[in-house]
């Protein structure tokens, strides 16, 4: 099994890849989206490497959320989905790259 640190790496590793390789089977998921939101809330401690992954990997997402956003809230078992721009504007004590787009 994979540490939650591992796991957050390879999400991150794996939805850079659909960014910068689109096809209409690689498109970048909300759940991939949600999956790195929700591992950096649980993780405390990053390294700087993690830390350099996850800031690159925020400013190459622009501001086209995955096209199956709308159906994110069908997938979170409790609680609220959290919006696209919400994710994308991850800031954590131990991280402070931020990225904000246009919510309007």
């Amino acid at each position: 099994a994979l540490k939650p640190i591992e796991l957050l790496n390879e999400k991150i590793d794996a939805y850079s890849d659909k960014l910068s390789h689109p096809s209409s089977i690689k498109q970048p998921e909300a759940q991939d989206l949600y999956d790195i939101y929700y591992l950096t809330t649980i993780i405390k401690e990053r390294s700087a490497a993690t830390a350099a992954r996850l800031g690159k990997l925020l400013e190459s997402i622009d501001e086209d959320q995955p096209p199956d956003m709308p159906g994110l809230g069908n997938l979170i078992i409790s609680g609220i989905a959290p919006t696209f721009g919400f994710m994308i504007a991850l800031k954590t004590p131990s991280l402070t790259v931020t990225k904000s787009i246009n919510l309007l």
